[in-house]
């Protein structure tokens, strides 16, 4: 930035406070989601967004940062013979298809209203809507397993035994 080189009047200078902000909730984010398993879309998107990111270029690197995680996952499955090669196949040419249909969707959205903001609505509802089916998905099988786990949900329990 100083050299003036490398920069073009459309990027995003941060500096201070901001700057500061900014290293400290992706250090944080980062191991956050490493920790917890959850994707950096969920953590970073949002951040970036209230950084002042546009919705379309956060959304772009909150996808290429979960390429990167999930590339990592599925290299470490394939060493270790744990990955359905046939079935990783087949899901993934259907999530193609998934992401093309989503994309021409969104961006017919964002013509016919003019708004950016139509992704963050996307984005807030599918982070809702995944948080009601996991917690759904989990409860199931926990009262599918024993029927009798449903009284100590809520108790504590030793950590000894």
């Amino acid at each position: 930035m100083k050299a003036g080189k490398g920069m073009v009047d459309s990027d995003i200078r941060y500096s201070g406070s901001q700057l500061r902000a900014l290293l400290f909730f992706a250090i944080v984010g980062g191991w956050v989601s490493g920790a917890l398993g959850l994707g950096g879309g969920s953590i970073f998107n949002p951040l970036m967004i209230s950084l002042g990111v546009p919705p379309s270029v956060s959304t772009s690197t909150g996808m290429y940062m979960i390429m990167f995680s999930s590339g990592a996952s599925t290299l470490m499955y394939l060493s270790y013979g744990a990955l359905n090669v046939t079935f990783a196949v087949w899901l993934g040419f259907w999530c193609s298809g998934g992401i093309i249909i989503g994309i021409v969707m969104v961006n017919h959205l964002i013509k016919l209203t003019g708004r950016q903001s139509m992704i963050v609505f996307f984005l807030v509802f599918m982070l809702f809507l995944s948080g009601v089916l996991v917690f759904a998905e989990t409860l199931t099988h926990y009262l599918e397993d024993d029927q009798t786990k449903i009284n100590h949900l809520w108790a504590f329990s030793s950590i000894c035994g």
